[in-house]
């Protein structure tokens, strides 16, 4: 068993009780798949939508906690690439291949990688590769060395740490926080800064809906979204600094500031019987000026294929 037999009957105000309790060996297989919307005056521009299969396997355990490994499948590019798919394909799949492998606390929440040095490897491996391709196959070397060097900053630039781990700190988050059945909880955070730079200060709250005790699982809503004044504020003095610099009057209101809106939802369905979420369904919308964005990200359990039966 993946963990202990949980009490379903929770008194009031005492948190849902996940323990996680995981064995060494495969865990589980995920689907992660990553959508964008863009609109222009509500009417909808561009879209774009990739889908990846991960292994979930626990490599060790001990008393301070696990090293998980999330195994990286082939990205299959669905919507969004038109003539440049098998472009998009080989760009979008720099994570295939890859063995991320990330330290757990005692409780599951994430403390970082275990092996960065890894992980740098197999983006410089990849990146090579990438180039390699795109020049055979006839690509200006300047627009082709332009790519590189973008992609590069991305994945191996400052803070590569922070965004590999993503995806495994939106599946481990519940653990993070106590859930109390019924009750909402305020708590404040971060969003990233869609200008580049610090994250804006944030404001959210979090509600567990009654556990289902026959399914065993429990859904959590969460939001998040900036804190007005504290984001406007830290606009208005950017904006002001820049218009010093280039000589231009400062914006003088609510109305000359570019970023309209940010905020994200975020829903759960926990699986009692390991700690951790079937299902994730995770959405961002971004507005600047007449401009929207929304990217999804969705992680959900899939069944893993039956192998073959011998012969």
């Amino acid at each position: 068993m993946l963990l202990a037999p949980l009490l379903f009957v929770c008194l009031q105000d005492q948190p849902l009780p996940l323990k996680p309790h995981w064995e060494i060996g495969p865990l589980m297989r995920l689907e992660l798949v990553k959508g964008r919307e863009d609109y222009d005056e509500d009417k909808l521009q561009r879209t774009s939508k990739t889908v990846t299969p991960i292994e979930v396997e626990v490599m060790a355990k001990s008393d301070t906690g696990w090293v998980m490994r999330w195994t990286y499948g082939h990205t299959s590019v669905i919507e969004g690439a038109g003539k440049d798919k098998d472009y998009a394909e080989h760009m979008a799949s720099l994570n295939e291949g890859m063995h991320l492998d990330v330290r757990l606390a005692r409780n599951g929440t994430v403390e970082g990688l275990a092996d960065p040095q890894a992980l740098q490897r197999h983006y410089a491996r990849m990146l090579q590769e990438a180039e390699k391709g795109l020049l055979e196959q006839g690509m200006n070397t300047r627009v082709v060395a332009e790519m590189m060097k973008d992609a590069s900053e991305r994945v191996l630039g400052p803070g590569f740490e922070r965004s590999a781990l993503v995806e495994v700190e939106l599946l481990h988050r519940c653990l993070s926080v106590p859930l109390v059945p019924g009750k909402k909880t305020e708590y404040e955070g971060e969003l990233p800064n869609p200008f580049g730079g610090d994250p804006f200060p944030a404001l959210g709250n979090y509600t567990l809906d009654a556990p289902d005790a026959a399914a065993k699982q429990a859904a959590v809503h969460f939001t998040l979204a900036i804190d007005p004044q504290k984001t406007r504020d830290l606009i208005l003095a950017w904006l002001t600094e820049i218009a010093k610099k280039n000589g231009k009057p400062p914006p003088q209101g609510p109305d000359d500031l570019p970023l309209k809106g940010l905020d994200e939802t975020t829903f759960y369905l926990l699986d009692l019987e390991n700690g951790l979420p079937k299902n994730v369904e995770h959405v961002r919308t971004t507005r600047i000026q007449k401009h929207k964005r929304i990217d999804r990200t969705f992680l959900r359990v899939v069944q893993a294929p039956a192998k073959d039966k011998p012969r």
